[in-house]
């Protein structure tokens, strides 16, 4: 990992970085580690040749990559998928006497090109809807039940917790943008060149104008993405008082002004959820309670909510910014994924070779 991406990793020792995301992604870590299992017990029925070793070595690669890669949860799906297809395709490859000749090296080579085709057909399940339409979360607290009000309930014109509030519009609705993430492009470890004028000219003459143009607005809105994250939602507060507020949250609100021409309209119907939180003062601190209800996620975007235990995660990384501790969250640690730090390795490899 490059310099500037370990500054970004949480001022934490880290065992207990390690043993934090161990706990938070314990639902992906066993999902991941029992999906090849059917297919592995197949395959050593097949008399395949893979031993039981297979079995501990997988389950410590799973929670290995957890430690590692704690946000690239859907790499670790994929690599669970993939293996599983290895097992079943080595089962028919043994019977036909085959084996010997595709050997690991081929398999690993067919591997990676299966797990890289996983990473993007997984995306199609996001046009489904998330199934779980009720989602709660209970903490206790020993803060003031002000401060801890002041770090959740959202309010217009004002930073709550790792949320900025925009300002509220005629109807009291106002935008809701996430803080406190790393950039989703981690640091690779030099500086990508922006496009000179000579480049856009020579992709003019080669691919066009249209094409070029589409070339320097996509690296123009991946720059503008890290230096200003766009609005995760919005929302609406129904009903408040010194202990509960309920809001209703929208995924979109109003006509999208980056639409492009070939846009549905009808894609913009506001898909919403209700929000309730709850603090209630104890004689040590106090209780926070928040249940949502409606459901606003993709179904692949749900599930990594739910095997990240996102809600539980922001909750954690929220306290630490209430204390002034170091944040251990998921949410704080760097986005670098295993295909990130390969093209770092070869882009080096390939650096070294020019100098």
């Amino acid at each position: 990992m490059s310099e500037s991406a370990e500054n970004n990793l949480p001022n934490a020792p880290m065992a207990q970085l390690a043993l934090y995301r161990l706990y938070r992604l314990r639902r992906l870590i066993v999902l991941c580690a029992i999906l090849p299992l059917p297919a592995l017990a197949l395959a050593m029925a097949a008399d395949v040749a893979i031993g039981r070793w297979a079995i501990p070595l997988w389950v410590g690669f799973c929670a290995f990559h957890a430690i590692r890669f704690p946000n690239a949860w859907l790499d670790l799906i994929a690599f669970a998928l993939t293996f599983a297809f290895l097992l079943l395709v080595a089962i028919p490859v043994g019977f036909l006497g085959l084996g010997p000749v595709f050997g690991y090296p081929t398999a690993l080579f067919i591997g990676l090109f299966v797990w890289m085709g996983m990473l993007t057909r997984l995306h199609w399940f996001d046009q489904f809807r998330w199934p779980m339409g009720r989602m709660s979360l209970r903490r206790r607290f020993k803060l003031p039940a002000e401060q801890v009000r002041a770090a959740f309930f959202l309010r217009p014109d004002a930073e709550v917790g790792h949320q900025l509030c925009g300002p509220a519009d005629a109807n009291g609705v106002f935008p809701v943008t996430a803080t406190g993430l790393q950039p989703l492009v981690p640091d690779m470890g030099f500086v990508m060149p922006k496009m000179t004028d000579e480049e856009y000219d020579e992709l003019v003459e080669e691919l066009g104008q249209q094409e070029a143009d589409q070339i320097r607005a996509a690296e123009t809105r991946a720059e503008q993405h890290d230096q200003n994250p766009p609005v995760t939602f919005y929302a609406i507060v129904l009903e408040e008082s010194d202990t509960e507020q309920e809001l209703i949250l929208m995924q979109n609100y109003g006509a999208d002004a980056d639409a492009p021409d070939d846009h549905d309209a009808s894609d913009d119907e506001p898909q919403t959820q209700t929000l309730i939180q709850t603090v209630t003062p104890t004689r040590n601190g106090c209780r926070y309670r928040k249940l949502e209800t409606g459901n606003i996620l993709g179904c692949l975007s749900g599930a990594g909510f739910f095997l990240s235990d996102a809600d539980a995660d922001y909750v954690t990384s929220s306290v630490a910014k209430m204390q002034g501790t170091p944040d251990i969250s998921v949410r704080a640690a760097h986005r670098d994924t295993l295909l990130f730090m390969l093209t770092r390795y070869f882009m080096r490899r390939q650096t070294a070779k020019a100098g």
